[in-house]
C-alpha cells in the first residue's frame, strides 16, 4: 500500500501488479515509476469504469488480471501488445471476442472459453494455458500449442457439458508437464494412456477409463 497517494500494490502468482483505481492515470504513473508492468481492474480494487479502453495508453503492459462480477468492455485490451500474462476472472456471462493474435509475447492465459476466442490456438508463446468452461469435443485446436508446459480444463460443476471426445491430441504437446482437468470433464474415449510421461495429471477418475489418476502416477514415477 502506498499511503500518500491510496495505491495499491499486490503480489500477485505472477509478480508484483498495481490495481487500478478511480484516478488511472496516477495508478499508471506509479507503476511506471517503480517499474511495475502489471495492473489489476477489479470491483474491489475500486475501478467503477465500464471498459478497460485507458490501456490504449500502457504499452508498458506485462500482466493484466481483471477481476469482475458484471459485464466490462475487453476491447482496449488488444492493445497490450507486450502483454505476457493474462487473467479474465469475469463473473458475467461473457462472450466478448478475443483476439489473441494481438498479444505475440502471450505466455500465461487464464480465461472463461467463448467462440469468439479461436485464435488462442495458434499462440505458440503460451507455455500456461487454463480454460474454465470449454465446451469444445476434443482438444485437437490445442495441439498447435508445441510450447505449452501447463494445461488445465475446468468445465461447469453444474452444467454437464464437460465432455470431450478424446485427449489423444496432447500427445503432440512434447513439453507438457503439467495436465488437469476437473468437475464435470469427461473424456468420452476412456483412453488415459496420453497422460503416460506427463510429469503431474489430474482428472476424476470414472469407470470407463482405460487408467485411474493413482495407476498414471504410478506408472509415470516408474519412468522417472
Amino acid at each position: 500500500m502506498n499511503s500518500n497517494m491510496s495505491i495499491k500494490v499486490a503480489d500477485t502468482e505472477f509478480g508484483p501488479a498495481v490495481y487500478v483505481g478511480r484516478d488511472i492515470s496516477a495508478t499508471v504513473q506509479y507503476a511506471r515509476k517503480n517499474g511495475i508492468n502489471g495492473l489489476i481492474v477489479a470491483e474491489g480494487g475500486n475501478y467503477p469504469f465500464a471498459d478497460v479502453n485507458f490501456l490504449q495508453n500502457c504499452s508498458f503492459v506485462e500482466t493484466l488480471v481483471i477481476q469482475r462480477y458484471g459485464h466490462i468492455d475487453l476491447t482496449g485490451i488488444h492493445a497490450l501488445s507486450a502483454l505476457k500474462k493474462l487473467a479474465l476472472n469475469i463473473t458475467a456471462n461473457d462472450k466478448q471476442p478475443i483476439d489473441f493474435s494481438c498479444f505475440p509475447q502471450l505466455e500465461v492465459a487464464k480465461f472463461t472459453w467463448r467462440p469468439k476466442a479461436k485464435s488462442l490456438f495458434d499462440c505458440k508463446s503460451l507455455r500456461y494455458l487454463r480454460i474454465e468452461k470449454f465446451n469444445k469435443r476434443d482438444l485437437e485446436d490445442l495441439g498447435g500449442l508445441s510450447n505449452l508446459e501447463i494445461l488445465k480444463v475446468v468445465s461447469s460443476p453444474i452444467k454437464t457439458t464437460g465432455d470431450i471426445d478424446s485427449i489423444k491430441p496432447i500427445r503432440s504437446l512434447k513439453k507438457l508437464k503439467d495436465f488437469r482437468f476437473w468437475e464435470s470433464t469427461n473424456v468420452l474415449d476412456g483412453d488415459m494412456t496420453p497422460c503416460i510421461g506427463v510429469k503431474t495429471v489430474a482428472f476424476k477418475n470414472r469407470p470407463h477409463y482405460t487408467h485411474t489418476k493413482e495407476e498414471i502416477d504410478e506408472i509415470n514415477k516408474k519412468q522417472q
